[in-house]
Order: C-alpha cells, then structure tokens, then sequence
C-alpha cells in the first residue's frame, strides 16, 4: 500500500483540527491554545534537533572523506614513485624517431 506525503500531512494536519476543535468544545480556548503553543514549541525543539544531528553528521562525513582522500593520494603518490622510471629533466619522456 502506498501513502503519498501530502495525504499522509493532510491527515495529520485534519486529526489536530479535529482535536484542537474538541479542546475548544470541551475545555475552552485557554486549555486549546496552550496545547497548540506547547505542540508548536516541541516541534520547533524536535526540528532543532535534527538540523543538530545532521549537521554532526555532516560534519563527521566531510573529515572522514577528507582523510580516505589524503590517505589516497598518499597511496597513488607512492605508487607513481614505485611504477615511474627516473628520467633526466633534459631528456623527453617520448621520443619521436
């Protein structure tokens, strides 16, 4: 079964006006706007968590590709030292007969 995103949202988002409307009815619209302010808030700290988390993440990615770059360039330096013959700078690499 396959839910798209925006019905998915849309749900959600009709299920808090259904119960901010029984709120209102029931307890007032003090006790409806405090529930609102503190569902609002804890969003707001849910989002600032996972901007926290990603950026962590990010910044954890970056050096670990960093050092897998300069331990690679390290190995293909090597490499090409090992493998190239040592040639005179005044002699050409390919010579034309």
């Amino acid at each position: 079964m396959d839910i798209s995103l925006p019905s998915l949202l849309l749900g959600v988002a009709g299920v808090g006006v259904a119960y901010f409307g029984y709120l209102v009815a029931t307890k007032g619209m003090k006790a409806a706007l405090a529930w609102l302010k503190s569902e609002w808030a804890a969003g707001a700290g849910a989002v600032a968590k996972v901007k926290a988390d990603l950026a962590q993440l990010e910044s954890g990615v970056v050096s670990t590709v960093k050092s897998d770059v300069a331990a690679l360039a390290a190995r293909v330096s090597a490499l090409e030292a090992k493998t190239s013959p040592a040639t005179p700078a005044n002699q050409p690499t390919n010579p034309q007969p």
